[in-house]
């Protein structure tokens, strides 16, 4: 049976661009989030139209706590004890971490800049923290929502130019940071975020912000809770601001403090020639109908 949205974004997509910007922001318990887009009714076409239209997505209550603290703490582990690598998603890469501050291992992107470290789970790979097992509750209902089978991609590698891909990011204390960019919604039509913070304790200004149509800063961090998922069309307009603790001044690069998040991603490999590639806000402003175009004719299968 044919996907119920697959059309439904065509459609959209013939008469519109993708958005630039925040227009709303809804929040749903997970089982309302699951029953809306498994139910492909009238509530489903409402909430992708509204989606289309720039709103964004809070998901309450996706993973608890305690699973999440413990990803955090192996992902953690991992950082300490495993060497920095930089790997291109070709033949059959191996996981792996790298940040852009130590040895200028990932150097800064060509039009934003970050400040941040990194680590890169793929499917092909042995899962020895069943981390794909976990995000797959919430990235199968995006990848239905996106025009997909909930499957998709999922026996993918490199070679066959779209794979999966989980992030996590850590930005530190006093100092990680993204400028402000956007980034191709082509094949997954919206990011999945997942939040590994504790709301207040470890950093309580900055974070994650989109813009709105006046070009306003709209963060997003003191609507979030660890567990909870944020989604959004990567196409908006985002950053991270220098994540800032109360009374902390200490820049200190190892420390697992700071503002952390996991993105559940479907990207292009390196196989691709001339992959689509985010673009800084600065050099969108500068030709706007360029990028529009570029990322609302890609082709999604």
């Amino acid at each position: 049976m044919e996907n119920f949205y697959k059309n439904k974004w065509q459609k959209l997509l013939k008469k519109d661009y993708f958005p630039s910007y925040l227009n709303n922001l809804q929040s749903f318990e997970f089982s309302d989030f699951e029953k809306i887009i498994n139910s492909n009714n009238e509530k489903s076409e409402k909430l992708l139209n509204e989606v289309f239209n720039g709103d964004s997505l809070i998901i309450k209550n996706v993973f608890n706590r305690n699973e999440i603290k413990d990803l955090k703490n192996a992902i953690f582990n991992i950082e300490i004890n495993q060497k920095e690598q930089n790997y291109r998603m070709i033949e059959e890469c191996p996981n792996f971490h790298v940040s852009n501050k130590k040895n200028n291992i990932a150097p800064v992107k060509d039009n934003y800049d970050e400040t941040a470290h990194s680590h890169y789970f793929f499917r092909w790979n042995k899962d020895e923290i069943n981390i794909f097992k976990k995000f797959d509750k919430i990235w199968d209902l995006i990848k239905v929502f996106s025009g997909l089978e909930k499957n998709s991609y999922k026996l993918h590698k490199p070679v066959d130019l779209i794979v999966d891909r989980i992030q996590i990011i850590r930005y530190p204390l006093n100092e990680g940071y993204i400028t402000t960019h956007c980034d191709a919604s082509a094949w997954q039509k919206l990011n999945i975020g997942i939040c590994f913070n504790e709301k207040g304790k470890e950093f309580d200004e900055g974070g994650l912000y989109l813009l709105d149509k006046d070009e306003n800063k709209i963060n997003i961090e003191d609507k979030l809770e660890m567990g909870d998922c944020f989604c959004w069309i990567p196409t908006i307009f985002h950053g991270v601001d220098i994540p800032k603790l109360n009374g902390n001044k200490i820049k200190d690069w190892n420390s697992k403090s700071g503002r952390w998040q996991a993105l559940a991603l479907t990207v292009q490999s390196h196989k691709v020639k001339n992959r689509l590639l985010s673009t800084g806000y600065d050099r969108f402003k500068k030709d706007p109908l360029r990028f529009k175009e570029m990322y609302r004719n890609t082709l999604v299968e």
